[in-house]
């Protein structure tokens, strides 16, 4: 498949990287990543992701999802239980419920470049024991939104938006009470400026069981950030990197 991101020239190459830190930035606000480093490895894409206004509800991907090489099934993700501040929560405590809640919690903070809104989705998705302050969750969207050539304060301008939607998940340093699930998808960004750009990335989201559900965590400083994982969803390169589907 031809890779665009290589196609593009150099200095519009920068401006992807560029926006891609700010979207990286936008989820470590719940997702906790170190800042000064791309922890999500994302590069630009052909494929579309499905897109959503801001502050909707994400769905992780779409159930006409197309099997992939390999022969694999789709992983069916859980339902969660409740919802908290527009946030699906409340997952069994299995591997199911931790890549369920993984894929909620991601397209949920991958999808709005509204600081007010990323608290209310951190507020709900956080373990305590994480220390985060809840300005901290406004961080992210407001430093996308800068590198984005957008206001950072106020309502996220008419025609302005950022949709992630995972769409294959792998399993990491799994226990009965922590996991790291890794998720695999299109995030997609929006500006009255530029238009639409299609990513890839990795994003990585650390859980851990805390009362009664997954809740996500910090990651540590010296965690590998994955790039050697990022293919293109449900490529056969993808597939040999052991990428498994999701369906709702």
């Amino acid at each position: 498949m031809e890779n665009t991101f290589l196609a593009t020239p150099r200095t519009a190459r920068r401006q992807l990287i560029a926006l891609v830190v700010g979207v990286a930035v936008a989820l470590a606000a719940v997702l906790v990543l170190v800042r000064g480093r791309d922890h999500a490895s994302v590069a630009a894409s052909p494929p579309a992701a499905p897109t959503a206004p801001a502050g909707a509800t994400v769905s992780a991907v779409p159930s006409t999802t197309p099997a992939v090489a390999g022969g694999a099934s789709p992983l069916r993700l859980a339902q969660g239980a409740r919802r908290v501040n527009g946030v699906a929560v409340g997952y069994p405590h299995t591997q199911v419920g931790a890549v369920s809640a993984a894929v909620e919690y991601a397209a949920q903070v991958g999808s709005t470049l509204d600081p007010t809104r990323a608290i209310q989705i951190g507020t709900a998705v956080t373990d305590p024991v994480s220390g985060r302050r809840p300005a901290e969750f406004a961080e992210g969207p407001a430093d996308s939104r800068r590198r984005l050539g957008l206001p950072v304060a106020g309502p996220v301008p008419a025609g302005a938006s950022m949709t992630l939607g995972p769409v294959s998940y792998q399993i990491r340093d799994a226990d009965a009470d922590h996991v790291n699930v890794l998720l695999l998808g299109y995030l997609t960004v929006m500006t009255p400026a530029k238009g639409m750009r299609n990513l890839v990335g990795v994003f990585p989201v650390p859980l851990v069981w805390s009362g009664g559900d997954w809740k996500m965590v910090r990651r540590a400083s010296d965690a590998p950030d994955y790039a050697e994982l990022r293919f293109a969803p449900g490529s056969a390169q993808a597939v040999a990197a052991g990428w498994l589907p999701l369906t709702v």
